[in-house]
């Protein structure tokens, strides 16, 4: 009886750990290494704000990658306009402010050195809305993904770094038919 409640036990978190390993594994890059995970609130319009959460990978030649989960977005405010706002422009500000937060936390961190280095944030290409102003929720439908890059500019001189848009990739949702996350 023993033996087949710690048998069970073991079972149990045995799923819980590969659950977390997989909660935890880059959607482009097998390789990269769990770094951290934050949180952020980005404004999508004057009105509403959206709660998200990213996950920080080290990337093995330097760098990193951020990976931005839709299902997790929460929004809040007046929220009736949220309808006219598409996926692709919800994720465009919380990568805005994602890379923002995450090179605040040294994602990468700027020292005295001077560099340029590019971070990707990662999303699904596509993803079926549902709900209705501020209970409006997504769920990821195909298995693409797609990535905006950032170049992170750090002077060298201990002052903050520079961070401009510098393209990515496209989305396409031709699996499903939900709303495109990526340009």
């Amino acid at each position: 009886m023993i033996q087949q409640r710690l048998f069970a036990l073991s079972v149990v978190l045995l799923f819980c750990v590969i659950g977390f390993v997989h909660a935890q594994t880059h959607p482009g890059a097998p390789y990269a290494v769990y770094v951290a995970t934050f949180s952020g609130q980005a404004e999508v319009t004057a009105s509403v704000k959206t709660d998200y959460v990213v996950i920080v990978f080290a990337m093995p030649g330097g760098g990193y990658d951020y990976v931005i989960d839709v299902e997790n977005f929460t929004f809040s405010g007046d929220c009736q306009d949220i309808s006219a706002v598409t996926l692709e422009g919800m994720v465009n500000a919380v990568a805005d402010d994602a890379i923002a937060v995450g090179v605040a936390a040294g994602y990468p961190a700027c020292s005295t050195a001077s560099f340029v280095q590019s971070v990707h944030i990662w999303t699904v290409s596509c993803a079926e809305r549902s709900g209705s102003a501020c209970q409006t929720s997504f769920t990821p439908c195909g298995t693409n993904w797609c990535y905006r890059t950032y170049a992170v500019s750090c002077p060298g001189n201990g002052l903050s770094a520079t961070i401009t848009s510098a393209g990515g990739t496209a989305s396409s949702c031709a699996q499903c038919s939900g709303e495109e996350a990526c340009p």
